[in-house]
């Protein structure tokens, strides 16, 4: 006796839609993840070089006695600029110039601020991507500093 199998071989269309659901809202948690995880990393990667940034300038201050210039009080550490006796100054204190990862050359990069040269007071800050990375020594240096970045994140040496 021959039996005649009735079933259609293959996936139906309310399966084949679950499946594609699950596997859109594991790539959704995926990516978000990654994402996540690379702003940490830049951040953690930022704090990181101001603290070289911090014990270059310290070092600076202890064998000259004043602290590196800028040409200004106020500039991003990138700025070519107006910071280019800064980086000469800094360069025999560090083995290379450290910057944002994101943002070498351009608005938003570092922030050196001089508060008092001869007492070596100084203020060292950057743009953090989490809200959460800032610290309640950040600053608002927009007017006259920076180009009108308002920065999150600062250390200070006072």
């Amino acid at each position: 006796m021959k039996y005649i199998n009735h079933f259609n071989k293959g996936f139906s269309l309310i399966e084949l839609l679950v499946v594609i659901s699950l596997i859109s809202a594991l790539a959704g948690i995926i990516v978000s993840y990654t994402y996540t995880a690379g702003q940490k990393s830049r951040d953690t990667q930022r704090k990181q070089n101001m603290d070289q940034l911090v014990k270059g300038i310290n070092m600076y201050f202890a064998d000259n006695g004043t602290l590196p210039r800028s040409g200004t009080t106020c500039a991003t550490v990138s700025d070519a600029g107006s910071t280019a006796t800064f980086v000469s100054n800094m360069l025999p204190y560090m083995k290379t110039m450290t910057y944002d990862p994101n943002k070498k050359g351009a608005t938003g990069d570092y922030a050196f601020q001089i508060i008092n040269s001869a007492n070596g007071k100084f203020r060292v800050c950057a743009q953090m991507e989490q809200a959460s990375a800032g610290n309640s020594g950040a600053t608002d240096l927009s007017s006259g500093c920076a180009g009108g970045v308002s920065y999150n994140y600062c250390i200070a040496q006072q």
